[in-house]
């Protein structure tokens, strides 16, 4: 399952089912990001996503799809934003 990028807003695929754009990040989501993958396993025909602080999230296959595609395409743009940032910090030669 493809993310619809005229779909995108701010860069970003729209929730699914949520035709208004992304959703609001949690309140209780922490300033430092997670440096180790999470561990992903099917079981009883769902997709099981383990993370790091062992929290757990189960997806329905297609659920699990779309949320990859969405990871991916939110790492690419953040593995953007690094290189522009380290390009930036570079010094004038």
């Amino acid at each position: 399952m493809a993310v619809d990028r005229d779909r995108c807003v701010d860069g970003l695929p729209p929730p699914i089912g949520n035709a208004a754009g992304p959703s609001v990040v949690s309140e209780t989501m922490t300033d430092k990001a997670h440096d180790t993958p999470a561990d992903v396993d099917a079981k009883e025909g769902d997709v099981v996503v383990v993370g790091p602080g062992g929290i757990a999230y189960s997806f329905t296959p297609e659920a699990a799809e779309e949320t990859s595609d969405r990871m991916l395409f939110g790492a690419a743009k953040a593995r953007g934003q690094q290189l522009r940032e380290e390009e930036r910090r570079k010094p004038v030669r």
